[in-house]
């Protein structure tokens, strides 16, 4: 029998053998490791310090770029496809316009020739910032001098004991007459209107094209081309964004340990272009420091920002994070950076400022196949009432797209950067008390959904064997699947049944809570992991990726400053899962819904109760959804009573045990029904008592944002630039505002006085003395009969009685009709009490 030929295969079809790296050892561990596990570890050690010298913000000059279309005045490409948006002249301006501005010298000053931010190269030396001058300076030699004849200059100067100067050098205070003098600057009448054309581009998104046609509409008011108005706007704003070379595929940013890196450590795409000179891809940073520091010239915001010094704790409610445990427990700590300690506690002084982080994913098109990711700040010192309005959104970067990015770390590592400056002291000038003191800001909390939790703390998530952030519950498999769940009843799986030292079952109200040592200790175990086999194990182990850029910040305490976004673990998740499981359909999600959070939050509380009764087969279920809405407004109450947060614990424990009972039934085949999102609920009492009510931390804001970066699009091609470009100029519009007094001159909309003056309010005795009702207002006349028949019904169903004993006492001519609602904040309740009360009910 012949023997069967061989078979051959074309080399060019032969699977390469996979190269096997030498080993070395490694300088950090002195283990034997591969090339790219000693990077890594190195690559960890680097971590972000003060630089000996201060850092005037200076435009990062490019290159032209001749193979792009365009290129803005501060090195950003974008360009047209829409036929109304206008070309752009290839030019930097900027640069030469600011530098002949010899006049105002200060802080925010632009030098072209200004060296690099410090995280433009690594570090010399890893050790934490000392508090020091440079050796060997004319400073230093001055100093030494001075001891020498027992003179001290800061003493002469009157603030060697001022607490407000804490951080500060005696140069820093030389500043304080130019300030007193450029705070009483005015603007000319032409550069106000210059001004108001800037803001009517940015906040109406208005296209170039018809930018250029507003002089031809008005041909008598000096309106100046678009590139001419932005370039005044920037010279008197004294304030650029800096452009870091990124990862075409948003893998990374090259600073920090990237910084030397001609390749990105993550997919091998080359950092610069053919010609080696010009980066493949920019991140656009925003620095936050001069924002806040502009926030001091304006009189208003000042006051605006007294909010947190004044804040009243209650020993009875919980109104906002000032109340929580976490601002307590800061308040007692030292500030600490690296390894050294400031004399200073976190918010000794009234001025401190106490901030917040959100980010999430945001598809520029319907599709989801682009995403990007913006990084908003927001300010904590301000009411509750304007916190969260766009324009004290404070927006530091938008993290380009197409992909996710797989080190957050090193987009974030600006901003890392600046926070600690903020912790040592930013000389600031008060435009109320007129002195110059230490500023201080420290982020306290990051927010925002799983996903963009993962990426900002390196979590891995609801795939790890402890996916919870909160607590240490054990993630557990159904029989033949690879997903963990995490029911608390786990008793009858097999793996758990056959193991007496497995937990049976966890007690809600008693969980093995992570605490921050716990957490950086797992978190530096999987960062400088011998290999990245063990590495990857570990991360699925604990449900830690790594060691996070905050850790390097002594305000970030985790777990707690990584909360669970309220909005979207209800509205988004648990509701939605609800749904799925009354309709059968819980694993069929639709990715292509159109349904928002806001309209599931509506359902929630006001159609579902309706809708839904009589609808079960079984009423348990049908009374099981109405106790998860009657625990779903608890949460979103603006203050809980300090008893409210026990009422909550124990509700939320009670509807997650019915839960299982109803829909997981403690069968190890249905435990697909009990995912994270359905355990965290069990942790928001947890939260509120450290962090305050949930509003506070909430993804809405962030959304709303979002939705507010989609109409300055303009280009599909540069659609990153556009979105830049918009960041950058409603930046500088909102530091003119505030640094020239121009709130109201530069509003788009007018203000409407009129309105005030006729609305109707109400007695300090009425229940409804926080809202006031606003015109035109009609008379009963005008009222319809169906609307009164609806009104009597209304009566009929909320007190409980016969629809003849309402009419009996029902007067139509009684009966008013107003146009809306409006909710008082404290301000506008403040101007209402100056005027005569309308009305005494």
């Amino acid at each position: 029998m012949p023997r069967p030929a061989k078979s051959t295969t074309s080399t060019s079809t032969r699977k390469p053998r996979k190269r096997v790296a030498k080993k070395v050892q490694c300088s950090h561990c002195g283990l034997t490791v591969t090339p790219e596990t000693q990077r890594k570890h190195l690559r960890a050690l680097t971590l972000p310090t003060l630089s000996t010298e201060v850092y005037d913000y200076a435009p990062m000059v490019l290159e032209e770029d001749e193979e792009s279309p365009m290129v803005d005045d501060y090195g950003l490409e974008q360009d047209s496809v829409l036929p109304d948006h206008a070309p752009m002249d290839i030019e930097d301006v900027d640069a030469d316009i600011l530098s002949a501005d010899d006049e105002y010298r200060s802080r925010f000053e632009i030098d072209a020739n200004n060296p690099p931010p410090p995280s433009r190269s690594n570090s010399p030396d890893l050790q934490p910032y000392l508090l020091r001058e440079d050796e060997g300076s004319d400073t230093e030699h001055d100093r030494l001098l001075d001891e020498q004849h027992g003179v001290e200059w800061a003493a002469e100067a009157g603030w060697a004991d001022d607490e407000d100067m804490v951080g500060l050098t005696f140069e820093d205070s030389l500043g304080e007459e130019l300030e007193k003098i450029l705070s009483d600057y005015e603007m000319t009448d032409d550069e106000i209107a210059h001004l108001r054309h800037f803001a009517l581009k940015v906040e109406t998104h208005m296209t170039e094209d018809t930018f250029a046609s507003l002089p031809h509409a008005f041909p008598n008011d000096n309106v100046l081309s678009w590139k001419a108005t932005r370039s005044e706007a920037a010279s008197l704003a004294h304030f650029q964004p800096i452009a870091y070379h990124c990862c075409i595929n948003s893998c990374c940013c090259f600073v920090g340990p990237h910084a030397d890196e001609t390749t990105c450590p993550y997919c091998s795409e080359p950092r610069y272009r053919s010609d080696g000179k010009r980066p493949q891809k920019h991140f656009v940073y925003v620095p936050l420091i001069p924002r806040l520091i502009s926030f001091f010239r304006s009189q208003s915001m000042v006051e605006k920002l007294r909010y947190r010094s004044t804040f009243k704790r209650s020993e009875t409610h919980m109104t906002d994070v000032f109340d929580a445990k976490l601002y307590d427990h800061l308040c007692q700590k030292q500030v600490v950076i690296g390894d050294q300690e400031l004399p200073q506690k976190f918010f000794q002084f009234p001025r401190d400022i106490a901030l917040g982080l959100s980010t999430d994913g945001f598809a520029p098109w319907r599709h989801r196949k682009k995403t990007c990711w913006p990084l908003l700040v927001y300010n904590y010192n301000l009411p509750p009432e304007i916190r969260f309005h766009n324009e004290n959104i404070l927006c530091v970067g938008v993290i380009p797209g197409p992909k996710k990015p797989k080190d957050t770390d090193s987009f974030a590592w600006p901003l890392t950067e600046e926070l600690l400056k903020l912790s040592r002291g930013v000389c600031t000038f008060d435009v109320v008390d007129q002195k110059l003191f230490a500023l201080h800001a420290y982020l306290i909390i990051l927010f925002g959904d799983i996903p963009a939790m993962s990426l900002l703390a390196r979590l891995v998530g609801h795939n790890g064997i402890h996916p919870c952030r909160m607590c240490n519950i054990r993630g557990i498999c159904p029989p033949g699947g690879r997903t963990n769940y995490v029911p608390l009843d786990r008793s009858r799986h097999p793996s758990v049944h056959n193991d007496p030292s497995q937990i049976q079952s966890y007690d809600p109200s008693n969980f093995p809570m992570r605490n921050h040592e716990e957490m950086k200790r797992q978190a530096e175990e999987v960062e400088f992991a011998p290999s990245a086999n063990q590495s990857k194990t570990l991360a699925t182990e604990y449900g830690i990726k790594g060691v996070s850029i905050f850790y390097s910040l002594s305000s970030m305490v985790f777990p707690v400053c990584v909360p669970y976004d309220f909005m979207h673990l209800i509205f988004e998740n648990v509701m939605k899962n609800l749904v799925l499981l009354w309709t059968g359909n819980f694993k069929g999600l639709d990715e292509g819904s159109a349904q928002t959070a806001d309209s599931w939050s509506f359902w929630i509380l006001y159609l579902g109760p309706v809708l839904l009764e009589k609808r079960f087969r079984r009423a348990i279920y049908y009374n099981h959804f109405i106790s998860f809405v009657k625990l779903v407004k608890l949460c979103l109450e603006y203050e809980y009573n300090r008893d409210d947060i026990g009422t909550i614990r124990e509700g939320w424990i009670k509807w997650v045990r019915d839960f299982e009972d109803l829909y997981y039934q403690h069968d190890p085949d249905r435990m697909s029904a009990c995912p994270v999102t359905i355990h965290a609920l069990l942790h928001l009492a947890y939260m509120i008592e450290w962090l305050g009510p949930l509003w506070a931390y909430w993804a809405f804001p962030t959304e709303r944002y979002c939705g507010r970066i989609q109409p300055a699009i303009k280009s599909r091609r540069y659609l990153w630039a556009c979105i830049d470009n918009y960041i950058v100029d409603y930046s500088r519009l909102s530091i003119i505002k505030v640094n020239y007094k121009l709130e109201e001159e530069l509003k788009m909309k007018g203000r409407q006085q009129p309105t005030l003056q006729k609305a109707l309010t109400f007695s300090e005795s009425s229940p409804y003395k926080t809202c006031m009702l606003l015109p035109p207002q009609r008379p009963s006349t005008s009222v319809s009969d169906s609307l009164h028949n609806k009104i009597v019904i209304h009566f009929v169903t909320r007190f409980k009685v016969r629809r003849d004993v309402v009419q009996r006492y029902y007067n139509l001519e009684s009966i008013q009709q107003w146009a809306k609602v409006r909710r008082l904040s404290g301000v506008l309740n403040w101007r209402i009490q100056l005027q005569p009360s309308t009305s005494s009910m």
